[in-house]
């Protein structure tokens, strides 16, 4: 779609993939309509993304996109730009800029150059619905001109270089927004877009190159790397041109597969460990990792792998390994809009130490994973979805306490499938625990261990034959290297493992799960699934980390 816009009072021709127009934008203000519509009052939007990429350009396209159809309520686009400081307090003032106290006007354009007090007075106007003034910035004056526009309409959206940045109290502008939209691009795209930028200009090409290098370039990494997540995330592949990293719009014709709720933590993985008798204070191994973990997360990972359309419902702390853990998904491909956060406890965080076998130990703190609420499933269990997995009981105690039976039978009701697997039962509350969960649950996957410890059945028939007797319509229990052992109205069967020499075996009962879940949803027996699990979960035991790896 080509179209002629008006990009800060200088028009442009603007080219953009029908594909992404008719998948990404129009579903994009269809979810920003309806917003209005449900909330009746203004909805403010942050679009944040690093200069170069083009924001200012797709900013003004969807404002004029939202006025080609009646059923869509018109966006007024604005810019951040008009809230730099004025060039004579930048000329008077420094900052220490790496060791060294450097004149603001040398880094105009770095987020200590703007006035980011008057721009959260502005947005606070702005949120508050009514008609306000906002700044613009002269390209001849090369400073603001206060007042320039009028913002009024029922969808504002605010595009901007910093808008989204974890860094110096720009962090509190998300807290403002209804929706989020981040653009990321390749850092040497960039470059070359900003030094062609300043060469058309008239700056030869060697003074735009150390210009830009100098200053634009340690933006545009502050953009990239310090950014919160966002509610939907595109990367720059072109010339009007988005792949969507993770689609977290709530519209009224999609459908998820499979919702995962439960555990999401961050592991960092250490390998190989010699015996703790061997280790002095400082010595070398061959790996450390940063990975995403938790049984939810995990599960997710490899649903989403699998093309299914994945969300996840999990606690995290309002923090940067909270916010890595959101990132990380959201690379995955997964819907993260329904994680909470919780300000004041951290993300869980834990340290898998890893020996030669491929053998672990885990040393995790306490952290937001377990305090998953009812009132946190609000929006997600709202969501069409074909099913539901559980990672895991014993872990939600706030939840299994206070109404999942219930969230179970509504879900149920609704013809979606329940999935759960089980943790350990570190408050030893034995079957009693879960007995009201287990009648809601359609398939029911817990390890050896547990359900023998759990059951006090001598064998794993035994306590699969227990599990059935509480309700639970079909019961697979994860037995290891021997592979899983199934137990259903019709059939029972045992599925043996494909024998491997493991790195690392983190993970490897929640990929058996995630892969489950995925065969049991693409329609085969559950006989065919436990064999493909059996398979998967071998193989994830050849990569460090609990999701690495495709299987």
């Amino acid at each position: 779609m080509q179209v002629t816009l008006e990009n800060s009072g200088i028009q442009e021709t603007a080219c953009f993939a029908d594909e992404n127009v008719r998948d990404i934008f129009i579903p994009l203000l269809e979810h920003l309509s309806q917003l209005h519509r449900t909330s009746k009052r203004r909805i403010f939007v942050l679009l944040a993304a690093p200069p170069g990429a083009g924001k200012s350009t797709l900013a003004a396209f969807l404002e004029q996109l939202s006025r080609s159809r009646e059923d869509l309520v018109p966006v007024t686009a604005v810019s951040m730009d008009g809230f730099h400081h004025y060039n004579e307090y930048l000329l008077s003032h420094t900052a220490m800029i790496d060791g060294q106290e450097t004149v603001l006007k040398s880094i105009k354009g770095a987020p200590v150059t703007f006035d980011l007090a008057h721009l959260e007075e502005r947005i606070r106007h702005v949120v508050s619905g009514e008609a306000c003034g906002w700044p613009q910035y002269s390209r001849v004056l090369h400073d603001p001109v206060e007042d320039a526009i009028t913002v009024e309409g029922d969808i504002v959206i605010l595009e901007g270089n910093y808008l989204l940045l974890n860094r110096d109290g720009w962090e509190k502008l998300k807290g403002y927004a209804d929706y989020t939209i981040k653009l990321n691009a390749d850092e040497t795209v960039l470059r070359e877009r900003l030094i062609s930028r300043k060469t058309r200009n008239g700056t030869p090409r060697e003074e735009a190159e150390a210009y830009v290098d100098r200053s634009d370039m340690k933006n545009v990494q502050a953009c990239l790397r310090e950014s919160l997540p966002a509610d939907l995330t595109l990367d720059v592949i072109g010339d009007g041109q988005y792949r969507r990293l993770c689609k977290n719009m709530n519209t009224s014709n999609e459908m998820l597969d499979i919702l995962c709720v439960g555990i999401g933590v961050i592991d960092i993985t250490a390998l190989p460990m010699p015996k703790p008798e061997d280790w002095r204070e400082k010595q070398r191994i061959k790996q450390v990792s940063i990975c995403v973990g938790g049984d939810a997360a995990n599960q997710a990972c490899r649903m989403a792998d699998r093309g299914m359309k994945t969300a996840i419902v999990a606690c995290i702390g309002n923090d940067s390994n909270g916010s890595s853990l959101r990132s990380a998904l959201e690379d995955r491909g997964i819907d993260t809009r329904f994680i909470a956060v919780r300000e004041d406890i951290p993300t869980t965080t834990a340290i898998v130490l890893v020996d030669d076998q491929g053998e672990r130990r885990t040393f995790s703190m306490d952290g937001a994973h377990p305090t998953l609420r009812k009132e946190d499933l609000k929006e997600a269990w709202a969501q069409p979805k074909r099913a539901i997995s559980l990672g895991s009981l014993f872990s939600m105690p706030y939840l299994e306490e206070d109404g999942l039976a219930q969230l179970l039978d509504e879900a149920r009701a609704r013809g979606e499938l329940i999935f759960a697997d089980l943790a350990s039962d570190k408050k030893h509350q034995g079957l009693e625990g879960i007995r009201d969960i287990l009648p809601h649950l359609d398939y029911f996957l817990p390890s050896e261990t547990d359900s023998l410890d759990m059951t006090g059945a001598a064998t794993v028939e035994e306590a699969a034959a227990v599990y059935r007797s509480c309700g639970v319509k079909n019961v697979v229990i994860k037995c290891g290297e021997k592979g899983c052992y199934y137990l259903t109205e019709e059939e029972s069967g045992w599925v043996p493992a494909v024998p491997v020499k493991p790195v690392d075996t983190t993970g490897a009962g929640d990929t058996w799960v995630g892969l489950f879940v995925t065969r049991i949803l693409e329609g085969d027996s559950i006989r065919v699934a436990c064999e493909n699990s059996c398979q998967g979960a071998s193989q994830s035991t050849l990569f460090v980390g609990a999701n690495a790896g495709r299987v």
